[in-house]
């Protein structure tokens, strides 16, 4: 409507239900805030509508299923923290569950489940840095902590492969991250990025490769790639 753009994509099925979580930028507001939209039976999304909002911004509401319960973990860098929230009904009411990270200003957290450890892989910013080319990586033997940092940290300086775009993807017996390609401007692109080693005193990566034009012709700046089943979603800048 001219008023908002939505951004982040998040889909997740639950209950034989589709539904598709955003970050909603309201102009007016200035800060984002996590809607959701669900998957009609004419196989279109709805209008989103607000389901979390805080004093700061909020984007990339990356949510899952774990441990009988549902948790969203949005980006809410600006505010230092890190916050895991819990569904009280999904999917219009979460409720603050635990600070896993405080005093950092750490964005986009994607998690990995490997080799018995859970591991989030964000950005961080660093005074008046940008907040898109500092990898770093914390681990925890459970979700809600205590969440350590990778002796390795800052994994890498890159502001075209740092800043996750989406969750995990395992492919041919590989594990790939999404990274957001900032080279030209923010938003400009997307790639994949393989785990190659991932442990306690090591982290190893591939190089960045490109998801280009070729995923449609009409969406050359790819931002977000996220999958549930067979429903798989982008955003990106028109």
């Amino acid at each position: 409507d001219g008023q908002r753009f939505y951004a982040d994509p998040f889909p997740m099925e639950h209950g034989g239900r589709h539904y598709l979580f955003v970050e909603e930028y309201p102009y007016a507001r200035g800060r984002g805030i996590i809607s959701v939209a669900e998957l009609g039976e004419d196989g279109k999304f709805g209008r989103p509508r607000p389901v979390l909002e805080e004093p700061y911004h909020l984007s990339y509401p990356n949510v899952f299923a774990r441990e009988g319960s549902i948790f969203m973990i949005p980006e809410s860098g600006s505010a230092g923290q890190v916050v895991l929230y819990r569904a009280q009904s999904f999917p219009d009411r979460w409720v603050r569950d635990t600070v896993l990270i405080e005093g950092r200003n750490f964005n986009d957290a994607t998690l990995l489940e490997h080799q018995g450890r859970l591991w989030m892989f964000g950005t961080e910013r660093f005074g008046s840095g940008s907040a898109s080319d500092t990898m770093m990586i914390y681990s925890a033997d459970n979700l809600r902590g205590p969440w350590e940092p990778h002796p390795l940290n800052p994994i890498v300086i890159d502001r075209a492969g740092a800043r996750p775009g989406g969750n995990i993807i395992y492919m041919a017996g590989k594990i790939f991250l999404p990274v957001q390609d900032g080279t030209e401007f923010y938003g400009g692109g997307l790639g994949l990025r393989e785990i190659v080693k991932l442990d306690a005193s090591d982290v190893q990566l591939g190089p960045v490769l490109p998801i280009r034009e070729s995923i449609s012709q009409t969406r050359a700046r790819i931002h977000t790639l996220n999958r549930t089943g067979r429903l798989e979603v982008i955003d990106s800048p028109r």
